[in-house]
């Protein structure tokens, strides 16, 4: 089944929910640019080896809500940028939140590669 570049970057984005959602180092290993810039919903920038070390505080701090919506895809020939929001309420959270997620992916080759994300809170619940 050959996909959009919109499909394809709404259904990854949904994977990206769920395999963050499970600390998923692997996934987000190939998915990264080398060159990812990451910033955080409290201002903290990381590049793509800092991003991959923090996954592993999903074992320590789980999600108990990780919802998200693709509020719209953006694409100019080998680059999309994918509005997102997320709602999520990790365990050491006082209460939910929702973020608004600006991410930024070029194709290389047949794969789109993640090269930058940022991540802004924008209310709680």
């Amino acid at each position: 089944m050959n996909l959009s570049s919109d499909q394809e970057l709404r259904r990854l984005n949904e994977e990206m929910r769920v395999k963050e959602q499970a600390g998923e180092k692997p996934y987000f290993d190939e998915l990264l640019a080398d060159t990812f810039l990451f910033r955080r919903a409290d201002g903290t920038i990381v590049d793509k080896r800092q991003y991959l070390d923090d996954l592993g505080s999903v074992a320590k701090n789980p999600y108990e809500r990780l919802e998200s919506v693709v509020e719209n895809v953006t694409l100019d020939g080998v680059s999309g940028v994918v509005n997102v929001l997320v709602l999520a309420k990790r365990k050491k959270m006082e209460r939910a939140a929702v973020f608004q997620n600006v991410r930024v992916f070029i194709r290389q080759g047949e794969n789109w590669k993640l090269i930058m994300w940022v991540n802004t809170r924008i209310w709680d619940l």
